[in-house]
C-alpha cells in the first residue's frame, strides 16, 4: 500500500496535485482503495468528474487547469500560453505580455504613436498593414 501511495504523489507532483481514478487503477489502486482513500480524507474530489486530489494540495490555477485536461478525453491539452506554464515552458503565462504593456504604456506616455501589428498582419495582411502604417505617419 505504501508503494501504491507513493506513486500516486510522484505522480500527483507532476500534474499540479490531480490525478484520476483511472491513473489510480493503472498504479495499482483497486476500487475499494480508491473508495476508502477518498473516505479517509486522504484523497479529495476535485471539481471536475473522475479527478481526485492529495489532501493539502494549494488550490491554484495551475492545478484547476489541470483538473480540466484530466477530466477530458483521451488528447485533451491545455494550449497556448497556459500550456507553458502548465507543462513548466513558461514561469508565468503573463510575462512577457505584461513587459509588453508597460513598454507600450511608457511611449504613449511619452508622445508616442503606437501601432501593433500580429506576424499575420504582416505575412497576410501586408498592403491593409502598409497602408495603416502610413495613416499613423499622417496622423502624428
Amino acid at each position: 500500500m505504501r508503494e501504491l501511495d507513493e506513486a500516486i504523489e510522484r505522480l500527483a507532483r507532476q500534474q499540479h496535485g490531480g490525478f484520476t481514478r483511472d491513473q489510480a487503477s493503472a498504479a495499482g489502486a483497486s476500487p475499494s482503495g480508491c473508495d476508502r482513500r477518498l473516505r479517509s480524507g486522504a484523497w479529495v474530489r476535485s471539481a471536475e468528474a473522475g479527478v481526485y486530489l492529495l489532501r493539502g494540495q494549494p488550490n491554484t490555477w495551475r492545478q484547476r487547469l489541470m483538473a480540466c485536461v484530466l477530466a477530458g478525453p483521451p488528447g485533451t491539452l491545455a494550449s497556448h500560453r497556459a500550456a507553458a506554464v502548465l507543462y513548466g515552458v513558461r514561469d508565468r503565462a503573463t510575462h512577457g505580455f505584461e513587459e509588453d504593456r508597460l513598454r507600450q504604456n511608457a511611449l504613449v506616455l511619452a508622445g508616442w504613436t503606437l501601432l501593433r501589428f500580429t506576424w499575420a498582419d504582416v505575412t497576410e495582411r501586408g498592403l491593409a498593414t502598409v497602408a495603416a502604417v502610413a495613416r499613423g505617419l499622417r496622423a502624428a
